[in-house]
């Protein structure tokens, strides 16, 4: 595993709040319900028509576009710090993986595939993760 933690020397590093995972889906409503039972809840909101948002961690948030022209291409990773426990939790929702592996050392996980073909998989980190605060002070 290679360590990119030192800064570029074309000047200093950016301090980002927060990341949104955005996947295309074909349509909107089959994709709402099939991520709100994946989630188990509904969206936190729909700010426009044909978006759906679900925070899913304090700077963290799951996004769907209906964009049916590129429906299926997206993935994205979900961390859980129990993946058993995640899987029964999903299967218990009708959810089972289409695949479940590990990279030794590194990561668990278990891929799942959503109406639209875009893959969301269930990861669970085999080594210590740095957890960075919401916000650093500007440098």
């Amino acid at each position: 595993m290679t360590n990119r933690s030192e800064p570029s020397a074309a000047g200093g590093a950016l301090t980002f709040l927060s990341v949104l995972a955005a996947l295309p889906v074909s349509e909107g409503v089959e994709s709402i319900d099939w991520y709100s039972r994946f989630l188990d809840r509904s969206p936190d909101m729909e700010p426009v028509e044909g978006v759906a948002e679900w925070v899913l961690a304090q700077g963290a948030t799951l996004q769907l576009v209906t964009r049916p022209e590129s429906a299926g291409t997206g993935f994205t990773r979900l961390e859980v710090a129990d993946l058993d426990q995640a899987i029964e939790a999903l299967e218990r929702r009708g959810f089972h993986p289409a695949n479940v592996g590990q990279i030794d050392g590194i990561v668990r996980y278990a891929d799942y595939v959503d109406p639209s073909g875009n893959e969301l998989s269930v990861v669970q980190a085999l080594f210590e993760v740095t957890r960075f605060p919401a916000s650093a002070p500007a440098g």
